[in-house]
């Protein structure tokens, strides 16, 4: 079975911590608290789903320092801001910075539960994205160098004769290699296969 989405919540005050899980866990949230950003990351797993609720202001390591951090590692969990002291100007920096949202304090419950609501939702959809662009890549890597270029212009829309005289080869070999391209990427037509270049475009 894949891991339960988890709420990573990240504060050095502990009066906080302590109200944010008894919030999150009273909604049916599964939340992890910590008290510092490098025990946060000490601890932290980017394989399970789930979004992450930051403190900006923090000792050693403040929030941005850590999505910064989490940028260079390439991090897709979602990260949502709370501050006790918002600024226009952090709020737009942080969000520039791939946030997903940005809370000030005090929060209310409500609010917070429906931004950590969509920040999960928001993560498995980038998980199954990540997911599905995996898959048409190994089976896109399957393709030769030559059946890489049939597959361009048959999903340019293309018909055999046209392929063949722009590749300068015959009809009949388009055919042997649109076979092989429906065999290796396991689609049906090409409209999946139009997805497919799409796909691996983004």
């Amino acid at each position: 079975m894949p891991p339960s989405e988890k709420v990573y919540v990240v504060d050095d005050d502990p009066e906080i911590l302590s109200v944010l899980s008894q919030t999150l866990r009273r909604s049916g949230l599964d939340a992890q608290m910590y008290d510092s950003c490098k025990l946060f990351l000490s601890a932290y797993d980017a394989e399970r789903p789930g979004c992450i609720l930051l403190d900006i202001s923090m000792p050693e390591m403040d929030g941005m320092q850590l999505l910064d951090v989490l940028n260079k590692k390439s991090n897709q969990t979602p990260v949502i801001f709370l501050t006790g002291t918002a600024t226009v100007g952090a709020a737009v920096e942080a969000l520039k910075c791939g946030a997903v949202d940005f809370i000030e304090k005090p929060y209310r419950a409500a609010g917070l539960i429906e931004s950590v609501r969509n920040a999960l939702v928001l993560d498995k959809e980038r998980r199954n994205q990540r997911g599905a662009l995996e898959d048409v890549t190994r089976r896109y890597e399957k393709l030769t160098a030559r059946e890489k270029e049939v597959m361009f212009w048959m999903a340019e829309g293309k018909a055999n004769k046209v392929i063949a005289g722009i590749l300068d080869i015959s009809s009949r070999t388009v055919e042997i290699y649109r076979k092989n391209i429906y065999d290796k990427l396991e689609a049906s037509s090409v409209a999946e296969i139009v997805k497919m270049k799409l796909l691996l475009e983004e």
